[in-house]
């Protein structure tokens, strides 16, 4: 194992991440949008820290295999994790509004237009 810190900090974040995906699975009553984007950001970043404590452990020679496999798959495992950012945010600023009967006649009403 070439950087075992590294590597050993990787793969305890990704235990991390599975451990609040597994709470937050566990625990959602309800199909929550902020709860879902939670768990794509957590499932991504335990991904993107398996993979890329795999490449500092075991494949720091860029031209090995395993580094050209795994690097690039960190990268877009990580802009996972940056969607699933930008999904959280979007839950918080724009949370689910409850739907009222006068809102579903004006939903009903635009959608005969």
């Amino acid at each position: 194992m070439t950087e075992v810190d590294v590597s050993l900090t990787d793969y305890a974040l990704a235990a991390e991440c599975a451990w609040f995906t597994y709470l937050l699975a566990a625990l959602r009553g309800s199909d929550s949008p902020i709860a879902s984007a939670f768990i794509i950001f957590f499932v991504s970043i335990a991904v993107a820290a398996i993979a890329g404590g795999t490449v500092h452990g075991f494949f720091l020679d860029e031209s090995s295999l395993g580094h050209k496999v795994l690097w690039p798959f960190t990268l877009i495992c990580l802009g996972a994790t940056a969607l699933g950012g930008v999904l959280v945010g979007t839950a918080l600023l724009f949370p689910p509004q409850p739907v009222t009967s006068s809102t579903s006649r004006a939903h009903s009403h635009t959608s005969a237009i």
